[in-house]
């Protein structure tokens, strides 16, 4: 088979070179706005020109800076569009963090927006479950795949695409928007799965409360499964979950006493209690290296362990994100060998495999946009 380029940005009209040349700007003015009160005097990414900026190894080098800059050594001195997309957004949120010195400082520069979004995300989550009674006594099937969808959906509420305000509540569910819905098949392998699975997170706000709902139910579902969450070490792609969302996404759960989160707040309390949830992270995450089964055993994950892969970051890695045709089967392009994966994703992103052929001749016909509208989601599970 022959294996695809890496997805670029040198041509004039795709999406990559739009996120460069409109996004990446608009992020760096949102950061100045967000920021008033604090030191961004060094944050000259602007200044410098965003197209005219070469890939450079970055300061100063601890762990996580020593291996992102091992991970471009190949593209150094490259312009921005010249190298693989996936390389020039990395190369980008590292820079960001060099500047903003928050190597020294701690201070995550998007945690405004985050954290309107986390407030804004528990009131939505309190009406959204409300359809959705659980008998916490016999979690059923239909219970795991309405918090798989929940999940999935979730997974809409990107800072560094959207705003909640923009998301519309209805017609989020129906079923026609899942171009692959794999719920079944990972439902019968869940039940007699024995072991560590392991949280890809992506966004914190209303997609990590999501994914607490859905880590909640399946503990209730599956007492022989541990959780491990990992998330990034950095502030990344604007709303990318590190710990302090986590451990802030936590405390706002617990403070809110009233139905239903109550229920689902006492299973994670528990778990957490017990020791079936930890949490990690590693330098990995910010590195523009793709999955392989070197790192998903440097990344601790054993062979056989689950993996659930949240959103399209961690999607395009397993992809090595490249221009793959959507037709093309998963377990073909999927970069590890050793992993069962389920891919909960909401395709913001030019990326996919796994789609029959008449499907996606449809969709470009009727929505070129269909791979990076946000229209569009995947519960997709590959057993390769």
């Amino acid at each position: 088979m022959m294996i695809p380029d890496y997805i670029r940005s040198s041509d004039a009209d795709s999406f990559g070179r739009y996120t460069i040349c409109s996004r990446f700007p608009k992020i760096v003015n949102d950061i100045i706005e967000n920021n008033k009160g604090a030191d961004v005097r060094h944050l000259t990414i602007l200044d410098e020109g965003i197209s005219g900026l070469k890939i450079k190894t970055l300061v100063p080098v601890d762990d996580n800076v020593a291996l992102f800059n091992a991970s471009i050594e190949p593209f150094l001195n490259q312009g921005i569009f010249d190298v693989p997309f996936f390389t020039a957004e990395l190369f980008f949120y590292q820079l960001l963090a060099e500047q903003l010195n928050y190597r020294v400082n701690g201070l995550d520069y998007f945690s405004t927006l985050k954290n309107r979004s986390l407030s804004d995300a528990i009131e939505l989550i309190s009406g959204r479950l409300a359809p959705f009674p659980m008998d916490w006594g016999a979690i059923t099937p239909e219970h795991v795949v309405q918090s798989l969808h929940f999940a999935l959906w979730g997974n809409l509420a990107d800072l560094s695409l959207f705003t909640l305000a923009k998301q519309s509540p209805k017609g989020s569910f129906s079923p026609e928007r899942i171009l692959i819905d794999d719920s079944i098949a990972f439902i019968e392998f869940f039940r007699s799965y024995r072991g560590t699975v392991h949280v890809f997170l992506d966004n914190a706000g209303y997609e990590l409360v999501s994914d607490l709902y859905l880590i909640a139910v399946l503990l209730l579902a599956n007492p022989y499964c541990k959780i491990k969450a990992h998330v990034k070490p950095i502030p990344m792609f604007v709303s990318d979950t590190t710990i302090n969302d986590w451990q802030l996404t936590l405390a706002a759960i617990s403070d809110r006493k009233e139905m239903p989160p109550h229920n689902w707040r006492f299973v994670l309390e528990s778990a957490l209690t017990e020791r079936r949830i930890s949490l990690t992270t590693d330098p990995f995450w910010s590195s523009a290296y793709h999955f392989s089964d070197h790192w998903l055993n440097v990344l601790n994950v054993d062979p056989g362990e689950l993996i659930i892969c949240k959103g399209d970051l961690n999607y395009r890695r397993f992809f090595e994100d490249r221009a793959w045709p959507a037709d093309t089967p998963t377990e073909a392009a999927v970069t590890t060998t050793t992993a069962p994966i389920l891919f909960l994703r909401t395709l913001k992103s030019e990326i996919m495999t796994g789609l029959q052929p008449t499907t996606v001749q449809g969709l470009h016909i009727t929505e070129p946009d269909w791979l990076i509208a946000g229209k569009y989601g995947i519960i997709q599970f590959s057993m390769r």
